[in-house]
């Protein structure tokens, strides 16, 4: 696994990766100054994409991470979609996994 690079001082923040799942998301973030990691899986009982990816936007307004990364192979790709459609108007993901917090726009 090659090592995460930090694309400015200022980004202090941790990192979120979700690699996505049926029936949960692993989801760690991911602290590249303090060169640790947290683990906040989401599981649930049959806990839907849409489930999921309510909880991930709660999670990344809450830890407000610099950047996320997620597995778009396969169900990933439903998940993210869906992430989008849920962060509207709280965040905007770019195309390179950055978040921008909406409060933070005058």
């Amino acid at each position: 696994m090659s090592r995460l690079q930090i694309d400015s001082n200022s980004e202090k923040n941790p990192i979120m990766y979700v690699d996505a799942g049926r029936d949960h998301s692993q989801i760690v973030l991911v602290d590249m100054y303090m060169d640790m990691g947290r683990n906040l899986t989401v599981k649930g009982v049959r806990s839907t994409i849409r489930e999921q990816a309510k909880s991930i936007v709660e999670m990344i307004l809450s830890y407000r991470p610099s950047k996320l990364i997620i597995d778009t192979v396969g169900i990933g790709l439903a998940l993210f979609d869906i992430i989008i459609e849920e962060s509207r108007g709280k965040v905007r993901i770019s195309e390179n996994g950055s978040l921008t917090y909406m409060d933070k726009i005058i």
